[in-house]
């Protein structure tokens, strides 16, 4: 297979024959499809559409770049990879591509040609794809962040879209950053059936989001794949993946189609696969599904009141979840059997065990919790209605049991994101509680019982003048009631 590197003096010197020196750093270094397809002529088939205006480029070879391919605001391109790499330099900084304001790009490949190597970053294993490849990237620095290391977008992008010329898949993969390892979109984005956002990896910061996409603006997935993408932990805690190892929005997007958003998942650094994660929605954004799609088993949300999941038509999702927080779900064509019966519901970033469920019709889902008891020392709790998913309003019954030589001395709740706990109060001789929060969790603590002997009892009255009347049993520090009641005449 050959290979072609892209001489960092030869581009400097066409670069820089225009532009003063001293306006050049690393993080600026770019080249445009022109300034590439002139030193690259014998990689790069160049062909101009009269009747479209669009000017196609055409990999004849794999090709590694010394720096940033920018894809201008002038620009209207189709860039076919014909099955080849494009790559950037293991040495360089940046962007495999990037698109400017006003520019629009359609990548697509128009054959499978050889197999590329490409790590997973979840399993740590390598394996091969067939298709064009788009890998290398380590993203733009914006004095904070490195974002989009396979592609930064500002632009009209396309990749994947089906085509009968454009049959091949095309790989955005092997690229890093801490926003947006696969692709950063602050534009229009759509990724089509031969699309794949995949194996692209994010280390764990406190501005890291979306290490397959992150999403600020227009997305539309009309088919393809995003999938296999990680955020690798640094021994930060779980709730740390709430950052969308999948996707992380903040806008709706849009879903149809056959598209598949699977296998996602954050990474502890010492290779432990912990949590899958496959969506972030920020808050009051929405995901419009309409289409055979599968969202994988995990949609995390980061805010209590989110956006919604609005499905259009024939949506199904096919392994039931175990955290997330949608907010509410509407529909208006679907049964509640292609739904499987449950949708995953949690306020915080996916470490909460809550979920939606369907009415019989299927046509709506309520704003529910899920209740839990928690394992106690010298006792256990129940609730009245049982564990599991509740509806918003329902009023439980929490009753402590204490085991034997043992009192019960508070009863508590643990609610809501940050697990606040909540002590219990008695109402009429029980402890009640009100749903609130997505997620509910009762426990008790316990003391010692002393036993109380009492020498005077009732039945005893005649020969003691009188009685006393107390409980049997009491725990340290309790106060309790002892009456004394004498026999007529005493």
């Amino acid at each position: 297979m050959k290979k072609k590197t892209l001489s960092i003096l030869l581009a400097l010197c066409l670069l820089l024959s225009a532009v003063p020196m001293m306006s050049f750093t690393a993080s600026a270094q770019s080249i445009t499809l022109d300034e590439m397809a002139a030193l690259m002529s014998d990689c790069i088939e160049v062909i101009y559409d009269e009747y479209t205006k669009v000017t196609t480029y055409r990999l004849l070879q794999d090709v590694t770049l010394s720096y940033t391919l920018v894809i201008t605001s002038s620009d209207n391109a189709i860039l076919d990879l014909q099955g080849h790499k494009l790559e950037l330099m293991p040495q360089a900084m940046g962007s495999v591509i990037r698109v400017n304001v006003n520019a629009t790009l359609a990548i697509c490949s128009s054959q499978s040609a050889e197999p590329h190597e490409i790590m997973n970053p979840i399993t740590g294993n390598s394996g091969y794809i067939n298709g064009g490849l788009i890998t290398g990237g380590k993203g733009e620095y914006d004095g904070e962040s490195t974002c989009g290391g396979g592609i930064f977008n500002d632009g009209t992008l396309t990749v994947g879209e089906t085509d009968e010329l454009w049959s091949g898949p095309v790989y955005i993969a092997g690229n890093t950053a801490t926003q947006g390892a696969g692709v950063h979109n602050g534009g229009t984005f759509t990724l089509g059936n031969n699309g794949y956002i995949a194996y692209n990896s994010m280390p764990y910061r406190a501005q890291s989001r979306g290490a397959g996409l992150q999403n600020l603006n227009t997305f539309t997935m009309t088919g393809g794949y995003i999938e296999g993408n990680a955020v690798i932990l640094g021994g930060e805690p779980v709730d740390s993946c709430g950052l969308g190892a999948g996707i992380y929005t903040e806008s709706t997007i849009t879903l149809g189609g056959t598209a598949c958003i699977r296998d996602n998942y954050c990474k502890s650094s010492n290779n432990e696969v912990i949590k899958q994660n496959d969506i972030v929605l920020r808050q009051n954004q929405d995901a419009n599904a309409d289409g055979k799609i599968n969202l994988g088993t995990n949609i995390n949300n980061l805010a209590f009141d989110i956006g919604k999941i609005v499905v259009m038509h024939d949506f199904t999702y096919e392994s039931t979840p175990d955290v997330a927080r949608v907010g509410r779900i509407t529909d208006k064509e679907i049964t509640e059997k292609e739904f499987n019966d449950y949708f995953a519901n949690c306020n915080g970033r996916g470490d909460k065990e809550c979920s939606l469920v369907y009415n019989e019709e299927g046509k709506y889902a309520e704003t529910v919790a899920m209740a839990n008891i928690k394992s106690c020392t010298n006792g256990s709790v129940s609730i009245d209605s049982g564990t599991g998913i509740k509806a918003y309003g329902t009023k439980l019954t929490i009753t402590p049991t204490a085991d034997s030589g043992y009192a019960v001395d508070k009863a508590y709740c643990d609610a809501g994101e940050t697990s606040i706990k909540m002590n219990l109060t008695k109402t009429n001789g029980k402890y009640e509680y009100k749903i609130t929060d997505t997620s509910v969790t009762f426990y008790a603590e316990f003391k010692t019982a002393y036993a109380i002997t009492n020498n005077a009892k009732e039945a005893n009255k005649a020969t003691n003048n009188g009685y006393v009347t107390v409980v049997e049993s009491a725990a340290s520090g309790e106060n309790i009631t002892v009456t004394a009641t004498p026999n007529s005449g005493y």
